[in-house]
């Protein structure tokens, strides 16, 4: 027998004669004693650290793809250890592209345990892989990340190899570069075993029900969608056009604040995800980010909004080993880049006991900011009002994505208003999402009465918060001491480019009465909706914040004051009368106004106020003329032709000295017909508060 510390080199070939006693270097003979076919570890190999067969060759040209390779001369086959130029081959692997999209994959056909791996450059060009992370699987669907960016090499030659400090246990193995020299030009082998050892079982993976609908359909929502057959039903794993119904859910608008999200009915634990792109139509998600909460208030980002790559087609699954898994009831799927349009199926693995689950947080609610609530230092103009800095605002209708500053000084701010005492316990920043410009730190300050301000600060030093360092990323900060207070107002310190910026607040009521409270005095608030086609869903949903927010001006079983609402488009039709007892609470209230389906279709506002005339201001609908009688008026200002004019409509109304609002909504906003309505008292949304207060100032 050879002695054990001797090699006979066969250039990465297995031995040509394994009759007699051999010892082999290279591929899966290395560190083995041959004789007669059977073979016997030598006393100094390691128990699981062979190559696996990359350079030998015992990994098959049919084992190894990629993601791309430049042309066939540079295909995923060339990518092994000390391979060399030759036969029109080129010396390694090339991509097709240079991203960070690109990989090279092993298939080694059963589960090894890989403990290593090595790289190596191009042999025949200056090209070679500076870093690259690792994934791996079992099935080649569900992928879980090893968690290590790897250094790679600095030359075309030079082998550098890893120990890895996680073993993989893994089918599939693939390298991501990361960085590179001149081009992605990458050679490997991989290190391990295939036998003696036990695979790590695989539990809690069990799917939640999206596929065979045990999710109801009422447990998946989103922040929009193209209409009622792109719904959210529709973004059930396997999903397929049905009639009408499409094949997934289609986003209204394809920005990076679109999002999906599932009531899982309880706290699980998530531990695999798996999507697909829109099964009748070229369109999918290609990355995108989760979101996870316990109680559907507030949400974390899942490892600090880290990005999942999607799919590249409309049926593949692309799945996700999620390590560390997600303990919650609540999962958001944040689209960050697509393709054709924000279209996708998914279903959510894991399972629903054997796991700790955390305490419920308290009084961690996002705190639904309207236009009214925040005011600033300056802004640049109108379109970039504060009323714009609200997480996750999208341009539209002539304003711009964020709140922007007028002047770049430390003495700017943007202020919210709450309106009452609130605890806040978490705020979170964005950039202007239409345009590169975001607050890289700021200072926060905090008042009772709107004067008098303190910096919140840690010890005795103002506290500068870290905030943005693109348009789109939420940067979040948990206040170790929360802020009890009515005002909060945030200093930009430093920027980029502008002071543009977009908030979040998270946090609850103390309870303690608004300084100045809602008004106590009896009156009769009408409001009429304009849910036409010319509003558009989105403008609709606004005019439902902007009536909620005026809801919660207002005092009801103390004071006597009463809702009555009206929708339309080119019918009219009465939501509920003054009269409606039952409904005159602030949560019956809320709860109808958000339950007003947006219908498109033509506009007659004529027809909506002798609605108003003839079914609220009567004694129908409970009109009082003894006190206070105002009528809101939600339009774009786009009646149709043939309305009857305003005048005529108007003049009952008046009669009955009832004061009448008009509110500007939408795009396109016709100005002329919104002072017909109203000569005196026509403003944009934003400007609520102010005319809240009005009404209490003349009550």
């Amino acid at each position: 027998m050879a002695e054990a510390s001797k090699f006979y080199q066969f250039d990465g070939k297995p031995p040509c004669d394994k009759s007699k006693e051999q010892e082999c270097v290279g591929g899966p003979w290395a560190n083995y004693v041959y004789r007669l076919k059977e073979e016997v570890p030598a006393p100094t190999s390691p128990a699981c650290g062979y190559a696996l067969g990359l350079q030998s060759q015992v990994v098959s040209d049919s084992q190894m793809s990629a993601s791309s390779k430049w042309n066939s001369a540079h295909r995923a086959a060339n990518g092994r250890l000390h391979f060399r130029a030759g036969g029109k081959r080129t010396g390694a692997w090339s991509a097709k592209y240079d991203n960070a999209e690109q990989w090279l994959q092993v298939d080694f056909r059963k589960i090894a345990k890989i403990t290593k791996i090595a790289t190596q450059g191009r042999q025949d060009h200056d090209q070679w892989v500076k870093s690259y992370t690792l994934s791996y699987s079992r099935d080649g669907v569900f992928w879980a990340q090893y968690p290590e960016v790897l250094s790679g090499n600095s030359d075309r030659s030079t082998v550098v190899t890893h120990e890895l400090k996680q073993v993989i246990y893994a089918r599939y193995l693939r390298i991501h570069p990361q960085s590179w020299h001149g081009y992605i030009s990458l050679r490997a082998e991989v290190y391990g075993c295939t036998s003696g050892f036990n695979v790590p079982a695989e539990t809690c993976l069990s799917a939640f029900g999206m596929q065979d609908k045990t999710i109801p359909d009422s447990s998946i929502t989103a922040s929009s969608m193209w209409d009622a057959n792109h719904s959210p039903s529709r973004a059930r794993l396997g999903t397929v056009k049905e009639g009408a119904k499409r094949g997934g859910w289609s986003a209204k608008t394809s920005n990076v604040n679109q999002w999906i999200q599932v009531d899982l009915g309880k706290v699980v634990k998530v531990t695999r995800i798996a999507t697909q792109g829109r099964q009748d139509y070229g369109q999918w998600v290609k990355s995108y980010s989760l979101q996870y909460s316990l109680d559907g208030g507030h949400f974390e980002d899942y490892q600090g909004g880290r990005v999942l790559k999607g799919n590249s087609d409309r049926n593949s699954i692309v799945g996700h080993i999620l390590e560390p898994a997600i303990i919650a009831r609540y999962i958001r799927i944040r689209p960050k880049s697509w393709y054709g349009h924000i279209s996708m199926r998914f279903e959510i693995y894991g399972c629903t006991s054997g796991f700790p689950i955390p305490p419920t947080p308290s009084c961690a609610g996002a705190i639904n900011l309207g236009d009214w609530m925040l005011s600033s230092s300056s802004d640049w103009d109108y379109n970039h009002r504060a009323a714009n800095g609200k997480l996750d605002f999208v341009a539209g209708g002539g304003r711009t994505g964020a709140w922007s500053a007028r002047h770049n000084n430390a003495n700017q701010w943007l202020l919210v208003d709450f309106d009452r005492e609130m605890k806040i316990t978490r705020i979170s920043t964005q950039g202007r999402q239409d345009a590169n410009q975001w607050v890289r730190t700021y200072t926060v300050e905090y008042s009772q009465d709107g004067v008098r301000f303190t910096p919140y600060s840690v010890g005795k030093v103002a506290k500068i918060f870290a905030a943005n360092t693109d348009r789109h990323s939420v940067v979040s900060h948990k206040l170790p001491t929360p802020i009890v207070a009515q005002y909060v107002r945030l200093r930009p310190k430093s920027w980029y480019s502008h002071i543009s910026m977009r908030v979040g607040m998270y946090g609850c009521p103390t309870g303690k009465k608004p300084a100045s409270p809602p008004c106590h005095q009896a009156m009769d608030v009408g409001v009429i909706m304009d849910r036409s086609g010319s509003i558009g869903a989105e403008n609709f949903r606004k005019s439902q914040d902007f009536v909620a927010s005026l809801i919660s001006h207002f005092e009801y079983a103390s004071s006597g004051t009463r809702f009555g609402v009206i929708a339309y488009n080119a019918a009219a039709n009465t939501i509920f009368r003054f009269n409606d007892a039952a409904v005159q609470n602030s949560k019956t209230l809320m709860s109808r106004v958000y339950g007003i389906k947006y219908l498109q279709g033509g506009t007659r506002t004529d027809r909506a106020l002798q609605l108003a005339n003839s079914d609220l201001y009567s004694s129908r609908g409970g009109y009082r003329s003894n006190v206070p009688n105002v009528l809101f008026v939600l339009t774009d200002g786009k009646t149709n032709r043939g309305s009857l004019p305003y005048s005529t409509v108007l003049k009952p109304l008046l009669a009955k000295k009832v004061k009448m609002i008009a509110v500007g909504v939408g795009k396109g906003i016709n100005d002329s017909e919104l002072r017909q309505i109203s000569k005196k008292t026509c403003f944009p949304c934003q400007r609520l508060q102010r005319f809240v207060r009005e009404i209490k100032g003349h009550s």
